[in-house]
């Protein structure tokens, strides 16, 4: 078998304008949709190693850019797909040339790729897949067919389908023997054919050679989430506690591992945690300056009451009676002070002010009354602490109208008139993304939304299953939730205004999804006074391009480092201030995130 080794040198002999370049289109034979993510291939028939790749967009589309005038063999290669050169051939001996002058675009060279069970003899099962309620076509339900007893079938033999516009779907070369389909899609329940909720209960169809099995149909029913409600108050005083977290976490063979979801309990002390799936749930609340209790009265798991929710279900009444520290590792003491508007002179209400302690590893928040007033309590007496202020639609600002925290005037408690002029943000939006991200375990997951029309980013981090994105310019935005090595587990287009716009997202399991493969292996390996070393592995040569932002979500520096070869690669940025920094390393389709801290 003959190896195609695909490479790219740069001929510093050719001007600009002597490069060509050739652009097409890839589809998908059986549905006719755009395929996204076809490697294209240009092999350069007189000198091999200057031939050059890309992948196809969204749209199906590609162009291949800095060509040597010449001639070349294209070939398209995507993942269960039979791979094609142009002009609709599998052997490079039989491809059309493909001619590329300086200056021009070789432009049409299209691509019709078919799935290897589209060449395979069999039989063809096909129906549709709508909502039970509505009647409504489901788009990219899936639909797979399992074999049972001892049907065999070849790894070629794509045993599933995805619906199209029209719900419609078709599943073609199967090989003789007997199956259960099933069908589900992302906020459905999963069915059976026909109309079965397990696979004991399924119908199991007979399959012969050449058959053609119409009306495998599946109407599935839209997920009725359950819901868990009840109040937080204060032991002592028996008054509500607002801000209170309460968090439900699923049991899984007995251990609070599995589904989760939080949530904060509003003036009255009462909360509501929605979205739940059928199963017994570990329910506990916590705040800072009480001791954490699980339902019902208990101060371990091992002795909490796990509360039952099926779908559909509101179950009320699961309320807590936190009690307050006895002890404290510091004192009592407090900063007061105000925030205002810089312009008007208005107080701000609803300002979030912050303490951090330089010694320890959390800090303390507090919000500001309509009078724009704040207090800050539990604040270590005679030890300094660092103070920010920031509200939507201001930039933030650290004690003493700074915006960086190593140049922060420290604060030594107590203290009063600790007060803030919080600037507007004048171009930048009041507007925002805020929503849930349910999976098992959404440790480690960042939200990042990119302007379509500007480029600029936004981050934000998933806390306990919710994430925020504040003061986003009106605009369209493409949303990823990226895992810790970067891999996009949910995408979707979100249209920001001059309010929040809620957008919520379930994701698979980490390792579960196939859609993005090889994923970028980042880590810092150290962060000193001002630079930062970053090592990261790719599985195969890629562009690459790393930006870092900093807390805001802005980009601090952007770096194109062009091709680079597989294996380990290192690289260094220096002149950092002391702050919070995200990397990202984008490599082809994927994007590894990271965080690191610059001290003072």
């Amino acid at each position: 078998m003959r190896k195609l080794i695909v490479g790219m040198i740069f001929i510093t002999g050719l001007a600009f304008g002597q490069w060509g370049a050739i652009s097409g289109s890839v589809t998908d034979g059986t549905t006719g949709d755009p395929l996204r993510y076809t490697l294209i291939i240009a092999e350069n028939l007189t000198h091999p190693m200057h031939s050059m790749i890309s992948y196809t967009r969204r749209n199906g589309q590609y162009t291949i850019r800095h060509l040597e005038p010449g001639a070349y063999f294209v070939k398209a290669i995507h993942p269960g797909f039979r791979s094609l050169y142009y002009n609709n051939d599998t052997s490079r001996s039989e491809a059309d040339t493909v001619y590329v002058t300086a200056g021009a675009t070789t432009s049409g060279i299209d691509f019709t790729l078919y799935p290897w069970n589209h060449y395979i003899s069999g039989a063809t099962v096909s129906g549709t897949v709508t909502d039970e309620a509505t009647g409504t076509p489901l788009r990219h339900a899936f639909v797979f067919l399992r074999p049972v007893d001892s049907t065999r079938h070849h790894m070629f033999h794509r045993l599933f389908s995805f619906t199209d516009s029209t719900g419609a779907y078709q599943i073609t070369g199967v090989p003789a023997g007997h199956y259960i389909a099933v069908s589900y899609k992302i906020g459905y329940e999963r069915e059976y054919y026909d109309n079965a909720s397990s696979r004991d209960s399924a119908e199991v169809l007979v399959i012969n050679d050449s058959d053609t099995l119409n009306d495998i149909n599946f109407t599935l029913r839209r997920i009725t989430f359950a819901t868990i409600t009840g109040t937080v108050t204060d032991e002592s005083t028996s008054m509500a506690i607002p801000r209170a977290k309460v968090m439900a976490v699923r049991l899984v063979h007995g251990r609070p591992i599995g589904w989760r979801r939080l949530a904060r309990t509003d003036s009255t002390g009462f909360y509501h945690i929605r979205k739940l799936i059928p199963g017994n749930y570990i329910v506990k609340a916590w705040k800072f300056g009480y001791e954490r209790e699980f339902y019902d009265n208990a101060s371990v798991v091992d002795s909490a009451t796990p509360v039952h929710v099926d779908w559909g279900d509101t179950i009320g009444g699961i309320d807590f009676t936190l009690t307050p520290w006895s002890q404290f590792p510091y004192d009592t003491a407090s900063i007061t002070g105000t925030v205002t508007d810089e312009s008007t002179g208005d107080p701000i209400s609803g300002a979030h002010v912050r303490a951090f302690f330089r010694r320890w590893p959390f800090s303390i928040v507090t919000t500001t009354d309509s009078n724009g007033s704040y207090t800050l309590h539990y604040l270590p007496s005679g030890d300094s602490v660092v103070v920010m202020a920031r509200a939507r639609g201001y930039l933030y600002e650290f004690y003493q109208e700074t915006p960086y925290i190593w140049d922060a005037t420290p604060v030594v408690p107590p203290a009063s008139d600790i007060d803030f002029t919080l600037t507007p943000r004048g171009n930048y939006g009041s507007g925002g993304i805020m929503g849930e991200v349910s999976n098992g375990k959404s440790d480690g997951l960042t939200i990042l939304a990119t302007n379509l029309s500007t480029g600029e980013s936004f981050v934000g981090a998933v806390d306990m299953n919710s994430y925020n994105i504040d003061d986003m310019p009106p605009g369209d935005y493409d949303v990823k939730v990226l895992d810790v090595n970067g891999n996009t587990l949910a995408e979707d287009t979100v249209t920001v205004g001059d309010t929040y716009v809620e957008k919520d997202f379930h994701v698979t399991e980490v390792g579960e999804s196939s859609s993005l493969a090889n994923p970028v292996n980042l880590h810092v390996k150290f962060a000193n006074l001002n630079s930062v070393k970053l090592e990261f592995a790719l599985p195969k040569s890629e562009r690459v391009e790393l930006k870092l932002y900093d807390v805001t979500g802005r980009v601090v520096s952007s770096r194109n480092l062009g091709l680079l070869g597989a294996g380990a690669h290192e690289f260094e940025v220096k002149g950092l201030r002391p702050g919070v920094y995200f990397v990202s390393v984008e490599a082809g389709k994927t994007i590894s995130t990271g965080k690191f801290v610059i001290l003072r």
